[in-house]
């Protein structure tokens, strides 16, 4: 289930974005999805994003950059917080 925030900028995401092959202002707009999940500790699940992505008619290769990118960004920002609370 998406929250509010993560469904406007999923959506802002998908209805801006070049279908067929991703451009640096598509992939700033999926980070702000990535962010806005993480802010609302609210995790997507990989099919659920899947076919959203699918319905909206991206090309499939995208579909399994922007899951595995997904996957990588939330993993990164669960990480920091831990990062910098340990001593260096």
């Amino acid at each position: 289930m998406l929250s509010a925030n993560e469904q406007t900028a999923l959506q802002s995401f998908v209805h801006l974005a070049n279908k067929s092959h991703l451009h640096p202002l598509d992939w700033q707009r999926f980070f702000e999805f990535v962010t806005t999940g993480h802010e609302d500790k609210s995790p997507v699940d990989q099919s659920l994003l899947q076919s959203v992505l699918k319905q909206e008619s991206l090309n499939p290769r995208e579909i399994d950059r922007l899951v595995d990118f997904y996957n990588l960004g939330r993993d990164l920002l669960s990480y920091l917080p831990d990062r910098r609370m340990r001593p260096r």
